[in-house]
């Protein structure tokens, strides 16, 4: 098992601080290793072989969902992690060096930090909301007619005013957010219902994240409230 020293540890410390992240919420756990095996004799054992190592991990746990990275070294001298929640190299990672396993560690901060700050989109647009809801009945051919798209761009104008108004915004990406709707405005003038809905929302939520605002989920609460009416009559 690789036995991390006090330089090891308080460089690993300093990582989670510079990440944004309080230290305290971490603690240190010893896991089995999926890849690290170390060979097993024993006099009182009939049979020997190999076993998993033993890997240290350093582990948090929020809302139920645990956070867990382990430092890993063969007899070689590579290094191995195990990450949950992966990051963009999957669970598994091996490194030849230690500077690029902190750097994996780093990355799987940026995941951790992530899931504990930012809002879940997805869960913000609840079931059975006008803009997550289609009637079986629903003619999936059916376009907005001349009254509707009226209605339409005007809500879409509140809804970037006040994005704009209530985020302080570069000018570049206050530009991002006019160019972005001035295309749903576009998109509702010759999409089918359906397709526009599925449309604002994906585009929505890619240009929140882009934006890295600050009031997502009261923005997404305001896009449902005001376009509602529009798309009530469906559920009926």
């Amino acid at each position: 098992m690789l036995q991390l020293t006090k330089r090891d540890r308080n460089e690993i410390f300093t990582w989670v601080k510079n990440s944004g992240l309080n230290p305290s919420l971490f603690s240190w756990e010893i896991h089995p290793s999926n890849f690290v095996q170390v060979y097993e004799e024993s006099f009182y054992q009939a049979v020997s072989g190999y076993r998993p190592d033993g890997a240290e991990a350093l582990v948090a746990t929020y809302n139920e969902q645990k956070f867990s990275f382990t430092f890993e070294r063969d007899g070689q001298g590579k290094f191995y992690a195990e990450a949950h929640p992966h990051i963009k190299l999957g669970h598994g990672i091996n490194s030849n060096a230690w500077e690029g396993l902190l750097r994996a560690f780093g990355e799987w901060l940026e995941v951790v930090k992530y899931e504990l700050e930012e809002p879940d989109f997805w869960k913000d647009l609840k079931p059975n909301t006008p803009l997550t809801t289609t009637p079986h009945n629903f003619s999936s051919d059916d376009h907005f007619d001349s009254k509707e798209i009226v209605f339409l761009k005007d809500k879409l104008r509140q809804i970037e005013n006040h994005i704009i108004n209530t985020n302080d915004l570069a000018p570049k990406s206050i530009q991002v957010v006019k160019q972005t709707f001035i295309y749903l405005q576009g998109k509702a003038e010759t999409s089918t219902k359906i397709d526009w809905k599925n449309i604002f929302v994906g585009t929505l939520v890619s240009m929140l994240l882009s934006l890295a605002v600050d009031n997502a989920s009261e923005i997404v609460k305001f896009c449902n409230e005001l376009l509602a009416p529009l798309f009530q009559s469906l559920l009926q």
